[in-house]
């Protein structure tokens, strides 16, 4: 099938070995504080390193606005707790 002209539109001309994923943009680690953009109910969305973010709040309500900081990060799930001031 590979050497068919329909097997040859539909593979790749290289091996492969050289393709690099593109950049994800920044890596988000536990101790990372920002800002909540949205209320956090307990989800919204935060701005972290510059970024738009969903998030989900420890626990309770987090107004816009209120420092946060990363305290969990499980696969696409980011936990944040409410910083004090």
């Amino acid at each position: 099938f590979p050497r068919t002209p329909m097997g040859k539109a539909l593979t790749l001309k290289k091996d492969g070995e050289t393709f690099k994923s593109a950049d994800t943009g920044p890596a988000f680690s536990v101790g990372l504080e920002g800002l909540a953009h949205t209320h956090l109910r307990p989800s919204g969305i935060a701005v972290l390193a510059g970024q738009r973010l969903d998030v989900v709040a420890e626990s309770g309500f987090i107004n816009a606005g209120s420092p946060i900081k990363i305290v969990h990060i499980e696969g696409n799930r980011v936990v944040v707790r409410a910083l004090p001031g």
